[in-house]
């Protein structure tokens, strides 16, 4: 793991947060994941020959994957041993056809036995498996708010788009905080918590969210604990960097 030379950093290349936030009908989008991995030709390979998602190569050891109405970018970075969990949404009438999909490519991860899970608060069913990087790596359909699709079965090119990034941080309130700052609040105006509980940061009417959580926490369906890792969040309200050296 790089060394934390600096925390996180928010860039200042959004309007502010009270030109944004009180938009009628305008909820956050995360339009692109950057992601530091070491082990990127594997991770590469995985995505787009076994699981047949649209990768392409935007220069030397970076990778852009389309996913819907996002992007998730794959850089190299040779010496490092992060992960990540990154979530992507799916049509809610195909969740069993592209647990099906993901199944016959890979071992889906399981939590007391099981291979998925609904948050009744969300009134979401989500499947869990890991890639070749390490990564926690969710598909989540959220009845209401994701629209059902017409094709009758899944394939990659059903995704919507991102749904969640977690960021492990060892100053929960402080990083939520300035992610606030950005017009991003916490789902439901909770208030933000010190990492005793996950802070999702984002509108619960759209599904995006950056989850903010204490280092050390447990991913649920893994046995990995949040790592600090180098991180770029491209959004509507602008980018945020977390734990980036420099």
């Amino acid at each position: 793991m790089a060394e934390r030379s600096s925390f996180h950093r928010l860039m200042a290349t959004s309007s502010p947060a009270s030109m944004i936030r009180k938009k009628e009908g305008m909820f956050m989008k995360i339009h692109q994941l950057e992601l530091f991995i070491g082990n990127y030709e594997e991770t590469v390979a995985f995505y787009q020959d076994t699981m047949g998602f649209t990768c392409r190569k935007n220069g030397e050891g970076s990778t852009d994957m389309e996913v819907g109405s996002g992007t998730v970018t794959f850089h190299k970075k040779s010496g490092v041993d992060c992960y990540y969990h990154f979530a992507l949404n799916i049509p809610f009438n195909l969740f069993d056809s592209a647990k099906a999909y993901m199944a016959e490519r890979v071992t889906l991860a399981k939590e007391d036995d099981e291979d998925e899970v609904f948050f009744k608060e969300s009134k979401a069913r989500s499947f869990y498996f890991l890639d070749p990087a390490g990564n926690i790596v969710e598909f989540i359909a959220r009845e209401g708010l994701n629209p059902d699709s017409e094709a009758g079965s899944f394939s990659p090119s059903e995704v919507l788009g991102i749904s969640e990034i977690g960021i492990s941080s060892e100053e929960v309130y402080q990083c939520s905080k300035e992610v606030t700052g950005k017009g991003i609040p916490a789902r439901n105006d909770r208030p933000l918590s010190n990492g005793e509980t996950l802070n999702f940061m984002g509108e619960a009417e759209d599904g995006a969210f950056i989850i903010i959580a204490r280092a050390g926490r447990r991913w649920i369906f893994s046995d990995k604990p949040g790592l600090p890792a180098p991180t770029i969040v491209k959004t509507d309200r602008g980018t945020m960097t977390f734990h980036l050296s420099g």
